[in-house]
């Protein structure tokens, strides 16, 4: 029974170093409402993302995986379907923000006659479309960021990562 009871301690003080190892290793680095962050996640996107902008911090990348998970969350509650999360959250961005963006004739027409030594004398017609797309792409991001600050301030977001690279 004692070799038992010594084999049961052990094992417990093994399993229980073992978990804190693990937990070392992919701590929690932040908490949306009901969801994680761990740090091997944070590690992998913010990797991934300075392959793309060499410039990017780890706050960087932290604060837009919270971007992405409140995006995400809406997405879901609005039951929007995609095949990624990528996927959902462009649907939710298009149906939410862009769907709301409107580009006025007169806005395109001041934009072209404000920037025209920036088409080397294109006319107005050849660039219309492009001045256009250009003009909703820049309010909806507007929007977009006043959207974010709008569902972080409703949300209960905590991080944890204290020493940022």
């Amino acid at each position: 029974m004692k070799t038992y009871i010594l084999r049961v301690l052990f094992w417990l003080a093994v399993s229980a170093t073992s978990t804190w190892a693990i937990d070392m290793v992919d701590r929690i680095v932040a908490t949306i409402n009901d969801q994680a962050i761990t740090l091997s996640e944070l590690e992998d996107k913010y990797a991934a993302m300075r392959k793309i902008v060499p410039s990017m911090t780890e706050q960087g990348a932290l604060n837009s995986m919270i971007n992405s998970a409140l995006l995400l969350e809406k997405a879901r509650q609005m039951k929007l379907e995609g095949k990624t999360p990528d996927d959902l959250i462009a649907a939710y961005i298009d149906l939410r923000i862009r769907g709301s963006v409107i580009v006025r004739e007169d806005d395109v027409e001041k934009f072209y006659r404000d920037n025209r030594q920036d088409f080397a004398g294109k006319s107005y017609e050849s660039v219309h479309d492009q001045i256009e797309r250009y003009l909703v792409e820049e309010e909806t991001t507007r929007l977009l960021k006043k959207h974010l600050e709008e569902l972080r301030a409703a949300a209960d977001i905590t991080i944890l990562l204290s020493d940022t690279k």
